[in-house]
């Protein structure tokens, strides 16, 4: 199953510092400051995860912010690729902020946000990112970006909202918020505005928790629900578990991790689409999401060596051995050029042609590197360390 983390902290990030009177105008260095910690968050999470999915209230100002950071072409890679959603935020839960509320009335309301508006309509949703922008889009290019984005965006079930709220009422009257210190000490009804906004945040956790898990997102945030059942929610939090085994294993390479890849200034932001999506990248992806999917904790250290001792190369065994000795041969010239039986299969005529022509003076290292590395030995996670990441510090 494919690791799409899901993120909030960009939408936050855009409330906070452009929607809100303009904060970041009047409090330039924290926004400066906020700013280089979400974008290297972000480019962090396209690296280390399959894909990303970005919660949008209404106007899409991520969009903006991803445009100005990573440039439109490598966007719209990155949208091709899969590696961004959007995750439009159309259910709504509520409740009166005044003291002054009607007896016998449930404290919490729910809703869905119009589909005819910003804020549940994708294509005005992106219409109005389009706009936060201090350097238009022209229309033709603003028009394909579009439809590419509109395939990205997804949307929560309508009746996500209800649950929640459900969830909520029935959680207090059964006192299951108490061990989060909001004991049922009175009847529902009578709550005051502070008991009702303490009532309101964990309604809109168990909301957000619901929509991850009905998408099949997966988190690093942490919830105050997820102490009452840990097991129920540990399958949402494989994305903490990739980001610690992935440390672990840049750690016992002595490589930078990506945090501190991006933190240095080693790996270019614009480079991201490309390096993610090498052959490496996506079988490093695959590898250790299969191990964080296991039932069982695992020792992602000795997983990684005996991954790499396992896979034994086909050089080693004894058709591999007579394998090299063969094209060593064909190299030297003694045999002809139309390769017959496995070693022809296996190379192909072209190759051979290529391996045997005495005027070409490779050495045996470089018939390794080129011909039998990439034909006679098996895919471990080694690879994507030895190809991948230390050619990106090397350079």
């Amino acid at each position: 199953m494919e690791n799409i983390i899901f993120n909030d902290e960009l939408d936050g990030f855009c409330n906070k510092y452009i929607f809100k009177g303009g904060l970041g105008e009047k409090t330039p260095h924290l926004f400066d400051l906020e700013h280089e910690r979400i974008s290297r968050n972000i480019c962090e999470q396209l690296l280390r995860h399959d894909g990303v999915a970005i919660k949008v209230n209404g106007t899409n100002a991520p969009l903006a912010i991803l445009i100005n950071l990573f440039g439109e072409r490598n966007l719209e890679e990155l949208l091709e690729q899969n590696a961004i959603q959007f995750i439009l935020w159309t259910p709504m839960v509520t409740t009166l902020a005044s003291d002054n509320f009607p007896d016998g009335l449930l404290p919490l309301q729910f809703g869905n946000l119009s589909k005819d508006a910003v804020y549940g309509d994708p294509e005005k949703s992106i219409d109005e990112g389009f706009k936060i922008l201090t350097r238009p889009i022209p229309r033709k290019q603003r028009r394909n970006l579009t439809r590419k984005l509109l395939k990205s965006y997804r949307l929560p079930s309508e009746e996500i909202s209800s649950n929640a709220v459900t969830f909520g009422h029935d959680g207090y009257k059964n006192n299951k918020f108490s061990p989060l210190g909001f004991a049922n000490t009175k009847e529902i009804t009578k709550l005051n505005a502070s008991e009702r906004r303490t009532l309101l945040k964990f309604t809109n956790e168990s909301l957000e928790l619901a929509v991850i898990s009905e998408m099949k997102l997966n988190t690093i945030n942490n919830y105050n629900l997820m102490r009452l059942n840990e097991l129920e929610f540990e399958n949402l939090t494989k994305s903490k578990t990739i980001q610690d085994y992935q440390n672990k294993l840049f750690q016992l390479e002595q490589v930078p991790n990506f945090s501190e890849m991006i933190k240095l200034g080693m790996l270019d932001i614009e480079s991201i689409p490309k390096v993610r999506s090498t052959k490496n990248a996506i079988k490093f992806r695959k590898w250790i999401n299969n191990i964080a999917d296991g039932d069982e904790d695992v020792e992602i250290s000795k997983q990684y060596i005996e991954s790499i001792s396992n896979n034994k190369s086909k050089l080693d065994t004894t058709t591999g051995k007579i394998t090299r000795s063969l094209v060593v041969t064909a190299v030297s010239g003694t045999v002809g050029t139309a390769l017959a039986g496995p070693v022809g299969s296996l190379i192909g005529g072209g190759i051979g042609a290529f391996v045997i022509n005495p005027a070409l003076d490779f050495s045996i290292d470089m018939l390794d590197t080129f011909v039998l590395d990439g034909v006679l030995k098996g895919w471990n996670p080694k690879h994507y360390f030895d190809n991948d990441i230390k050619k990106i510090i090397q350079n």
